[in-house]
């Protein structure tokens, strides 16, 4: 038998303030006597060595290389109580689970650890970059965040940019060949702070490479969570990952996939959407036009506009606010 350990806000709250040397059984109570607390989501990422989760889980490995118990702790659950599985019944339990809030002994998902950008060219255009959106914190008020990689970055260089979304008080923290730990990494230092927008549009995770398609959907499900947590009351809409390659080829099948794990992981945070416009880019005969793609990867102006038009529609809608309001405001 497995023990899943249900871990939720509440307990949490109680977890942390444990010394180091508090014994298992203290903070197993704190789980159970929270039991009807609401779920807590925290960002997948290696926990600090002087907290009392780190303690906890700490108890928890040790216990089950001592072999007294399979232990499979847990950051996301629908209950509060320990519930015991069958090793069938566990793999059965965890196969729809995200990755980036499952821990497996010592090791977190690798796509929801938060990392800054090596400046190996020597530079510093990223940490500049970084730099500016972070002043742009302080001296903006946007009703919409973009938030991503070079998909949301060349956007705002085409018109589309100027017709849909510059209207609606926008701001840009897009950065070319991010992946999603460096998304983290960068909301997590100060590109949150300061405002407080009404939507947040997240795209990223085509460049994470080294990952799989669980991992990556994990580290974009660990940023939207982190979203929630810093501005509970901002709504998220998440690009899916758009085809790739003039022809099919495992890269296409690896973002398929991480839109189907965000599709399944995505509603279970509240006030996020996903939007994937993904098939509107693939010919009858599996091929994608450079009239979309210049390079099979990033967009043209036609591309965008495919993309453009629903998510500004969707903003809209979020927004409660229609093309003729939006056209009055700008008049």
């Amino acid at each position: 038998m497995s023990v899943c350990v249900w871990i939720h806000k509440g307990a949490f709250a109680l977890i942390n303030k444990a010394t180091p040397r508090g014994s298992l059984t203290d903070t197993t109570a704190c789980i159970t006597q929270h039991s009807q607390s609401t779920v807590s989501l925290f960002t997948a990422q290696r926990f600090p060595r002087h907290t009392g989760l780190y303690a906890f889980v700490t108890h928890l490995l040790l216990a089950r290389r001592a072999g007294i118990i399979s232990i499979i702790p847990r950051l996301l659950a629908d209950g509060g109580e320990f519930k015991s599985y069958s090793k069938a019944e566990r793999g059965e339990k965890l196969s729809g689970e995200p990755h980036s809030v499952r821990m497996c002994d010592e090791e977190l998902n690798p796509a929801a650890v938060a990392q800054p950008v090596e400046d190996v060219h020597g530079d510093g255009r990223w940490m500049s970059q970084h730099t500016r959106f972070v002043q742009e914190c302080k001296d903006g008020e946007p009703d919409v965040l973009f938030i991503g990689d070079s998909m949301l970055q060349l956007m705002e260089q085409y018109e589309v940019w100027k017709e849909f979304f510059s209207p609606l008080h926008a701001l840009n923290f897009s950065i070319a060949g991010d992946t999603t730990c460096n998304v983290l990494w960068r909301l997590q230092n100060g590109e949150l702070e300061n405002i407080r927008p009404k939507v947040v549009v997240l795209w990223v995770g085509t460049n994470n490479y080294e990952h799989t398609a669980e991992q990556v959907a994990g580290g974009i499900l660990a940023i939207a969570q982190l979203l929630t947590s810093h501005l509970p009351k901002a709504k998220k809409v998440v690009l899916g990952l758009l085809p790739r390659g003039e022809h099919p080829n495992p890269l296409r099948v690896k973002n398929a996939a991480v839109n189907g794990f965000l599709h399944s992981w995505l509603p279970r945070l509240g006030q996020t959407q996903l939007l994937d416009v993904g098939r509107e880019f693939v010919h009858s005969d599996g091929t994608i036009i450079p009239r979309h793609m210049f390079d099979f990867l990033h967009l043209t102006s036609t591309g965008y506009l495919t993309v453009a038009k629903p998510l500004s529609d969707l903003l809209l809608q979020i927004l409660d606010e229609t093309p003729e309001e939006r056209q009055a405001s700008l008049v």
